[in-house]
């Protein structure tokens, strides 16, 4: 799509809001002050009310129904995951961080490994773990839109972990509070 050409990334993520909060998505998001009210939040969390209007939000906003030209909901990923839970047995999935191959206790052979095995393949050695391509990016975010984000997405990735804890059966240290920005 070409509609976001010529805006700034918060002039995209503020309209995106807005198309939510129209929807009804996001009753409980304060636009003039970028606040959520948790009770609110809490109640319609997992409602009948709340699929209803994931169902508009995508059907109206998002082409082809897929997350991937929404910034926001492209990261509300229990919302996202929670259709498939619902559809298949709960044994087909495997989640992991991508922040685990980068990690010193697990990285790219462990990821690996527990892709293979969750598929009932052969084990596979990564023969050269070198990084390749690799970049420094500079944060283009201004502080206060990158602590904007951080506020918005933080109750959505506990409730991304507590769907995996309790329907998946995932271990809590790991997704309690999966990229938690304290």
């Amino acid at each position: 799509g070409v509609e976001w050409r010529g805006k700034s990334f918060e002039t995209v993520i503020d309209d995106d809001i807005k198309n939510m909060k129209e929807d009804g998505l996001l009753p409980y998001w304060d636009l003039e002050t970028k606040t959520m009210d948790r009770e609110i939040f809490d109640k319609f969390v997992d409602s009948p009310e709340e699929d209803v209007a994931w169902e508009r939000y995508i059907r109206t906003r998002v082409p082809l129904n897929t997350g991937s030209y929404s910034p926001l909901a492209r990261g509300m990923y229990a919302l996202q995951c929670r259709q498939w839970f619902r559809s298949f047995s709960k044994d087909k999935f495997l989640v992991m961080k991508l922040e685990d191959m980068s990690d010193e206790d697990k990285g790219e052979q462990w990821v690996l490994d527990r892709a293979l095995e969750h598929l009932d393949l052969p084990k596979f050695e990564i023969p050269n773990l070198e990084k390749k391509n690799a970049r420094i990016y500079d944060d283009p975010l201004e502080q206060n839109v990158c602590a904007w984000l951080e506020n918005f997405f933080a109750p959505h990735n506990k409730r991304f972990g507590k769907l995996l804890t309790s329907e998946l059966g995932y271990e809590e240290d790991d997704w309690s509070n999966p990229w938690s920005y304290e």
